[in-house]
């Protein structure tokens, strides 16, 4: 490994250290009051269980660099992730209310891998540390089903979670790899923009039967950027030279320009497809389908936002960031929801009228 990267994994280890101490930490308690009876009127306090639906992304594959191996960092996802002091999503809710928030993952992993849009082996899941993460990395939008069934199979086991009184936050991020198989014709029975509004719809249809649900949908970014920052750096570059296959139409070495703008036209149809899908989910008192837009238009900062094992997942600087965009972004109603992801990332404090935002 060349000089200069061992110096962007030494910033990366001292930012690491100076985000230690989670930012939540600053924010005021809330006042306390009954809890709500409709999904309208809820607050950050009120949540008690967390999930979440996706990708690597989400079960944190790579989240600790070339020295994590092929693990997946569950408990530090942005999203999911509910190890002690990480600064994550359910580490935030926890912050506000009077019991621990349950469905947090915890720890880590070797990683659980989905082979494809209709294979994901079974008996890969890790039950006691996934928690209510049932993402998988190497998922396609069409995998998602199965990731259902899982959560509800966990809720059911778990005496802690009142299915019917229990308010629950989902978040979803999905597309990653339909978009990096986007460039290729033989596959758009699964990647066309058609396919993910089919399979968008089946999860939602699902979804529907958990009740007080807030689905947080998080728009997806332009995958082919990875590319560009690796471009930066010769052994990220030469990393994704010789592996290529991780995300074909982004890395492949011939034709490559023109397959990462496909595969950039096809991350901005599915984000109509997710405008499109939640415009057409009523609010109800139990449900709610937010889009959440705060990676649209993602620039990535620099490599140290990608992890040393593949300069393409997330970094754990990267997570910390991302669970705070998630945040700011859920407190925010829809007219002034950000569409742009910027770094350093300032945490927002609620107040006693904040509420998580379906509208």
């Amino acid at each position: 490994m060349s000089t200069k990267y061992c110096l962007i994994w030494l910033f990366i280890y001292l930012i690491t250290i100076i985000l230690a101490d989670n930012p939540i930490n600053k924010c005021p308690k809330l006042a306390p009051r009954p809890p709500p009876t409709s999904i309208k009127n809820l607050r950050p306090d009120d949540v008690n269980v967390v999930m979440a639906l996706g990708d690597s992304i989400t079960a944190a594959f790579g989240l600790q660099g070339a020295s994590g191996e092929l693990n997946e960092y569950r408990g530090q996802s942005w999203a999911i992730g509910g190890d002690s002091g990480a600064t994550t999503l359910p580490n935030f809710f926890n912050h506000f209310t009077n019991k621990p928030v349950q469905g947090a993952s915890r720890g880590n992993h070797f990683v659980e891998v989905c082979l494809g849009p209709s294979i994901c082996p079974g008996h890969q899941y890790h039950p006691e540390l996934d928690q209510l993460n049932a993402a998988q990395s190497g998922a396609w939008i069409q995998n998602l089903l199965y990731q259902i069934s899982f959560l509800k199979q966990q809720i059911k086991n778990n005496p802690n979670i009142d299915m019917n009184k229990d308010w629950k936050v989902l978040t979803i991020l999905i597309g990653p790899n339909n978009l990096c198989e986007a460039c290729y014709d033989d596959y758009s029975i699964y990647d066309s923009a058609e396919a993910f509004e089919k399979s968008l719809n089946q999860v939602v249809k699902e979804l529907q039967t958990i009740p007080r649900l807030f689905v947080n949908l998080v728009s997806i970014f332009n995958i082919s950027g990875v590319y560009t920052i690796a471009l930066n750096n010769t052994y990220c570059r030469t990393l994704h030279n010789l592996l290529f296959w991780e995300c074909d139409c982004a890395f492949i070495p011939f034709s490559g320009e023109a397959h990462r703008k496909r595969m950039d036209d096809t991350a901005a149809a599915y984000r109509d497809v997710m405008r499109k899908v939640a415009s057409q989910t009523p609010v109800t008192d139990s449900f709610a389908l937010i889009v959440q837009p705060m990676f649209t238009n993602l620039i990535i900062p620099g490599l140290e936002f990608l992890s040393t094992l593949d300069c393409f997942h997330p970094s754990l600087v990267a997570h910390q960031n991302m669970a705070i965009g998630l945040w700011d972004t859920m407190l925010l109603p829809a007219k002034d929801k950000p569409i742009i992801f910027q770094f350093p990332v300032p945490l927002i404090c609620p107040t006693n009228d904040t509420l998580l935002y379906t509208y």
